[in-house]
Protein backbone atom coordinates (compact mmCIF):
# COMPACT_ATOMS: atom_id res chain seq x y z
CA UNK A 1 0.00 0.00 0.00
CA UNK A 2 2.99 2.31 0.56
CA UNK A 3 3.40 2.75 -3.22
CA UNK A 4 -0.02 4.42 -3.48
CA UNK A 5 0.50 6.75 -0.53
CA UNK A 6 4.01 7.64 -1.66
CA UNK A 7 2.66 8.50 -5.11
CA UNK A 8 -0.23 10.52 -3.67
CA UNK A 9 2.09 12.45 -1.35
CA UNK A 10 4.48 13.20 -4.20
CA UNK A 11 1.67 14.53 -6.42
CA UNK A 12 0.12 16.53 -3.60
CA UNK A 13 3.50 18.16 -2.86
CA UNK A 14 3.59 19.28 -6.50
CA UNK A 15 0.16 20.91 -6.11
CA UNK A 16 -1.44 18.51 -8.54
CA UNK A 17 -5.12 17.57 -8.45
CA UNK A 18 -5.91 13.89 -7.99
CA UNK A 19 -8.48 11.95 -10.01
CA UNK A 20 -10.06 8.53 -10.18
CA UNK A 21 -11.02 6.98 -13.51
CA UNK A 22 -13.66 4.44 -12.50
CA UNK A 23 -14.93 1.38 -14.35
CA UNK A 24 -18.58 1.02 -13.34
CA UNK A 25 -18.55 -2.55 -14.68
CA UNK A 26 -16.14 -3.56 -11.90
CA UNK A 27 -17.67 -5.88 -9.35
CA UNK A 28 -19.15 -4.54 -7.23
CA UNK A 29 -19.74 -1.24 -9.00
CA UNK A 30 -17.71 1.37 -7.02
CA UNK A 31 -19.96 4.33 -7.90
CA UNK A 32 -22.83 3.78 -5.39
CA UNK A 33 -20.39 3.43 -2.49
CA UNK A 34 -18.40 6.49 -3.57
CA UNK A 35 -21.58 8.59 -3.73
CA UNK A 36 -22.86 7.14 -0.47
CA UNK A 37 -19.65 7.97 1.39
CA UNK A 38 -19.58 11.57 0.22
CA UNK A 39 -16.34 10.97 -1.70
CA UNK A 40 -17.69 12.40 -4.96
CA UNK A 41 -17.72 16.19 -5.31
CA UNK A 42 -16.69 16.99 -8.89
CA UNK A 43 -17.45 14.19 -11.30
CA UNK A 44 -18.61 13.22 -14.78
CA UNK A 45 -20.27 10.20 -16.28
CA UNK A 46 -18.21 10.04 -19.47
CA UNK A 47 -20.95 8.62 -21.71
CA UNK A 48 -23.36 11.44 -20.91
CA UNK A 49 -23.37 14.06 -23.64
CA UNK A 50 -22.00 11.59 -26.19
CA UNK A 51 -23.59 9.23 -28.71
CA UNK A 52 -23.32 6.53 -26.01
CA UNK A 53 -25.55 8.33 -23.51
CA UNK A 54 -28.02 5.43 -23.44
CA UNK A 55 -25.20 3.33 -21.92
CA UNK A 56 -24.69 5.80 -19.06
CA UNK A 57 -25.54 3.13 -16.48
CA UNK A 58 -22.34 1.27 -17.33
CA UNK A 59 -20.15 4.23 -18.30
CA UNK A 60 -16.65 5.13 -17.11
CA UNK A 61 -16.49 7.98 -14.59
CA UNK A 62 -14.04 10.81 -14.03
CA UNK A 63 -13.90 11.84 -10.35
CA UNK A 64 -11.75 14.51 -8.71
CA UNK A 65 -10.50 13.39 -5.30
CA UNK A 66 -10.62 15.83 -2.41
CA UNK A 67 -10.15 13.46 0.51
CA UNK A 68 -7.87 10.46 0.05
CA UNK A 69 -8.81 9.36 3.56
CA UNK A 70 -12.43 8.76 2.57
CA UNK A 71 -13.47 5.24 3.56
CA UNK A 72 -14.76 4.32 0.09
CA UNK A 73 -11.56 5.48 -1.61
CA UNK A 74 -9.48 3.62 0.94
CA UNK A 75 -11.46 0.47 0.26
CA UNK A 76 -10.72 0.76 -3.46
CA UNK A 77 -7.01 1.22 -2.83
CA UNK A 78 -7.00 -1.80 -0.54
CA UNK A 79 -8.64 -3.98 -3.21
CA UNK A 80 -6.99 -3.19 -6.57
CA UNK A 81 -7.65 -6.76 -7.72
CA UNK A 82 -11.25 -5.67 -8.40
CA UNK A 83 -9.90 -3.81 -11.47
CA UNK A 84 -12.07 -0.82 -10.55
CA UNK A 85 -10.00 1.71 -12.51
CA UNK A 86 -6.90 3.82 -11.90
CA UNK A 87 -5.57 7.06 -10.42
CA UNK A 88 -4.25 10.12 -12.23
CA UNK A 89 -3.01 13.61 -11.43
CA UNK A 90 -2.70 16.90 -13.26
CA UNK A 91 -1.87 20.55 -12.65
CA UNK A 92 -4.63 21.47 -15.09
CA UNK A 93 -7.72 22.57 -13.15
CA UNK A 94 -10.11 22.70 -16.09
CA UNK A 95 -12.32 19.72 -15.29
CA UNK A 96 -14.35 20.10 -18.48
CA UNK A 97 -11.19 20.00 -20.62
CA UNK A 98 -10.04 16.76 -18.95
CA UNK A 99 -13.51 15.30 -19.40
CA UNK A 100 -13.54 16.19 -23.12
CA UNK A 101 -10.08 14.67 -23.63
CA UNK A 102 -11.28 11.34 -22.25
CA UNK A 103 -14.59 11.46 -24.11
CA UNK A 104 -12.72 12.01 -27.38
CA UNK A 105 -10.99 8.67 -26.73
CA UNK A 106 -14.09 6.58 -26.07
CA UNK A 107 -14.29 5.33 -29.65
CA UNK A 108 -11.78 3.51 -31.79
CA UNK A 109 -12.17 2.86 -35.51
CA UNK A 110 -10.54 -0.26 -36.88
CA UNK A 111 -11.21 -2.27 -40.03
CA UNK A 112 -14.20 -0.02 -40.85
CA UNK A 113 -15.78 -0.84 -37.48
CA UNK A 114 -16.38 1.40 -34.48
CA UNK A 115 -15.92 -0.01 -31.00
CA UNK A 116 -15.56 1.28 -27.45
CA UNK A 117 -12.07 1.71 -26.05
CA UNK A 118 -12.24 0.70 -22.38
CA UNK A 119 -9.52 2.98 -21.04
CA UNK A 120 -11.20 2.80 -17.61
CA UNK A 121 -10.08 -0.82 -17.22
CA UNK A 122 -6.57 -0.88 -15.65
CA UNK A 123 -5.67 -3.98 -17.67
CA UNK A 124 -6.41 -2.10 -20.88
CA UNK A 125 -4.54 1.08 -19.90
CA UNK A 126 -1.59 -1.06 -18.77
CA UNK A 127 -1.40 -2.80 -22.13
CA UNK A 128 -1.79 0.46 -24.05
CA UNK A 129 0.99 2.21 -22.12
CA UNK A 130 3.27 -0.79 -22.53
CA UNK A 131 2.61 -0.76 -26.28
CA UNK A 132 2.93 2.99 -26.93
CA UNK A 133 6.18 4.74 -27.71
CA UNK A 134 7.01 7.42 -25.15
CA UNK A 135 6.35 10.22 -27.62
CA UNK A 136 2.88 8.77 -28.32
CA UNK A 137 1.78 8.56 -24.67
CA UNK A 138 0.56 12.19 -24.47
CA UNK A 139 -2.04 11.47 -27.15
CA UNK A 140 -3.64 9.02 -24.73
CA UNK A 141 -2.89 10.50 -21.30
CA UNK A 142 -3.40 14.13 -22.35
CA UNK A 143 -3.21 16.48 -19.35
CA UNK A 144 -2.35 13.81 -16.78
CA UNK A 145 1.21 14.24 -15.51
CA UNK A 146 1.27 10.81 -13.90
CA UNK A 147 -1.01 7.79 -13.59
CA UNK A 148 -1.01 4.86 -11.17
CA UNK A 149 -2.65 1.54 -11.97
CA UNK A 150 -2.67 -2.05 -10.76
CA UNK A 151 -1.05 -4.56 -13.11
CA UNK A 152 0.65 -7.94 -12.69
CA UNK A 153 -0.08 -7.96 -8.95
CA UNK A 154 1.52 -4.60 -8.20
CA UNK A 155 1.01 -0.86 -8.54
CA UNK A 156 2.72 0.74 -11.53
CA UNK A 157 3.40 4.40 -12.17
CA UNK A 158 3.64 5.96 -15.61
CA UNK A 159 4.82 9.55 -16.06
CA UNK A 160 3.59 11.45 -19.09
CA UNK A 161 6.60 13.01 -20.88
CA UNK A 162 4.65 16.04 -22.19
CA UNK A 163 1.24 16.61 -20.52
CA UNK A 164 -1.03 18.54 -22.86
CA UNK A 165 -4.42 18.53 -24.57
CA UNK A 166 -3.45 17.15 -28.00
CA UNK A 167 -5.71 16.40 -30.90
CA UNK A 168 -5.87 12.80 -32.08
CA UNK A 169 -2.83 12.02 -34.25
CA UNK A 170 -2.70 10.40 -37.68
CA UNK A 171 -3.23 7.46 -37.62
CA UNK A 172 -5.67 8.31 -34.85
CA UNK A 173 -5.33 5.36 -32.45
CA UNK A 174 -1.67 4.54 -31.75
CA UNK A 175 -2.72 2.68 -28.61
CA UNK A 176 -4.35 -0.13 -30.61
CA UNK A 177 -2.51 -3.38 -30.05
CA UNK A 178 -2.96 -7.11 -30.24
CA UNK A 179 -4.62 -8.19 -27.01
CA UNK A 180 -3.57 -11.39 -25.20
CA UNK A 181 -6.27 -14.06 -25.52
CA UNK A 182 -7.40 -13.74 -21.91
CA UNK A 183 -7.83 -9.96 -22.24
CA UNK A 184 -9.66 -10.38 -25.56
CA UNK A 185 -12.06 -12.77 -23.86
CA UNK A 186 -12.61 -10.40 -20.94
CA UNK A 187 -13.29 -7.45 -23.24
CA UNK A 188 -15.63 -9.56 -25.36
CA UNK A 189 -17.54 -10.51 -22.20
CA UNK A 190 -17.83 -6.87 -21.11
CA UNK A 191 -18.97 -5.77 -24.57
CA UNK A 192 -21.64 -8.48 -24.62
CA UNK A 193 -22.81 -7.39 -21.17
CA UNK A 194 -23.11 -3.82 -22.45
CA UNK A 195 -25.08 -5.07 -25.45
CA UNK A 196 -27.50 -6.99 -23.21
CA UNK A 197 -28.18 -4.01 -20.93
CA UNK A 198 -28.62 -1.73 -23.94
CA UNK A 199 -30.85 -3.98 -26.05
CA UNK A 200 -32.67 -6.14 -23.49
CA UNK A 201 -32.73 -4.15 -20.23
CA UNK A 202 -35.89 -5.79 -18.80
CA UNK A 203 -34.83 -9.33 -19.68
CA UNK A 204 -31.28 -8.74 -18.44
CA UNK A 205 -32.56 -7.30 -15.16
CA UNK A 206 -34.67 -10.42 -14.65
CA UNK A 207 -31.74 -12.66 -15.59
CA UNK A 208 -29.46 -10.83 -13.15
CA UNK A 209 -31.85 -11.61 -10.28
CA UNK A 210 -31.13 -15.30 -10.72
CA UNK A 211 -27.71 -15.52 -12.38
CA UNK A 212 -24.39 -13.73 -12.17
CA UNK A 213 -24.44 -12.11 -15.63
CA UNK A 214 -20.72 -12.10 -16.28
CA UNK A 215 -20.21 -15.69 -15.12
CA UNK A 216 -23.12 -16.76 -17.32
CA UNK A 217 -21.65 -14.89 -20.30
CA UNK A 218 -18.26 -16.53 -19.83
CA UNK A 219 -20.00 -19.90 -19.71
CA UNK A 220 -21.85 -19.10 -22.96
CA UNK A 221 -18.60 -18.06 -24.67
CA UNK A 222 -16.91 -21.24 -23.49
CA UNK A 223 -19.80 -23.30 -24.85
CA UNK A 224 -19.72 -21.51 -28.22
CA UNK A 225 -16.00 -22.23 -28.51
CA UNK A 226 -16.45 -25.87 -27.50
CA UNK A 227 -19.33 -26.27 -29.97
CA UNK A 228 -17.25 -24.55 -32.70
CA UNK A 229 -20.04 -22.05 -33.28
CA UNK A 230 -17.97 -19.24 -34.74
CA UNK A 231 -20.67 -17.20 -36.48
CA UNK A 232 -22.00 -14.14 -34.62
CA UNK A 233 -25.56 -15.29 -35.28
CA UNK A 234 -24.80 -18.61 -33.58
CA UNK A 235 -23.37 -16.88 -30.52
CA UNK A 236 -26.38 -14.59 -30.15
CA UNK A 237 -28.74 -17.53 -30.57
CA UNK A 238 -26.93 -19.21 -27.67
CA UNK A 239 -27.19 -16.03 -25.56
CA UNK A 240 -30.90 -15.68 -26.24
CA UNK A 241 -31.78 -19.32 -25.60
CA UNK A 242 -29.28 -20.50 -22.97
CA UNK A 243 -31.28 -18.96 -20.15
CA UNK A 244 -33.20 -20.05 -17.10
CA UNK A 245 -35.41 -22.91 -18.27
CA UNK A 246 -32.99 -23.98 -21.02
CA UNK A 247 -29.76 -23.36 -19.10
CA UNK A 248 -28.79 -26.98 -18.51
CA UNK A 249 -30.93 -28.62 -21.17
CA UNK A 250 -29.21 -31.82 -22.39
CA UNK A 251 -29.91 -30.92 -26.03
CA UNK A 252 -27.18 -28.29 -25.92
CA UNK A 253 -24.49 -30.97 -25.96
CA UNK A 254 -23.47 -32.24 -29.41
CA UNK A 255 -24.26 -35.80 -30.37
CA UNK A 256 -21.47 -38.23 -31.11
CA UNK A 257 -19.67 -37.20 -34.33
CA UNK A 258 -22.26 -34.43 -34.94
CA UNK A 259 -20.78 -31.64 -37.13
CA UNK A 260 -20.99 -28.11 -35.66
CA UNK A 261 -23.52 -26.86 -38.25
CA UNK A 262 -25.82 -29.85 -37.79
CA UNK A 263 -25.53 -29.43 -34.02
CA UNK A 264 -26.51 -25.75 -34.33
CA UNK A 265 -29.43 -26.47 -36.68
CA UNK A 266 -30.74 -29.15 -34.34
CA UNK A 267 -30.59 -26.83 -31.31
CA UNK A 268 -32.16 -24.00 -33.26
CA UNK A 269 -35.05 -26.20 -34.42
CA UNK A 270 -35.66 -27.60 -30.94
CA UNK A 271 -35.51 -24.39 -28.90
CA UNK A 272 -37.36 -22.26 -31.45
CA UNK A 273 -40.17 -24.82 -31.57
CA UNK A 274 -40.49 -24.58 -27.77
CA UNK A 275 -41.12 -20.84 -28.06
CA UNK A 276 -44.33 -21.42 -30.04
Amino acid sequence: MSTVYSWVQSQTNKQRSLYLIIDSLAEPNPIPELFGSGAIKEYANLYQGTSYEELSAIAPWLIRIEDMGNVAIQRLIQHPERDWGWLACTELHGFSAIKKHLQDRIEIHEDEQISLYRFQDPRVIARSLAYLKREQAPYLLGPFESVLYWHAEKWKEYNNPTPSLPQLPEPPFPWLYSEPDEIKQEIKTLNLEQWLWENQPAETTELAKQLHIRTWLKDCLAKAERYQWKDTYQLFFLLMQNRLKQLNHPAWEPLSDEPPLEHFNRCQSLFRSQEK
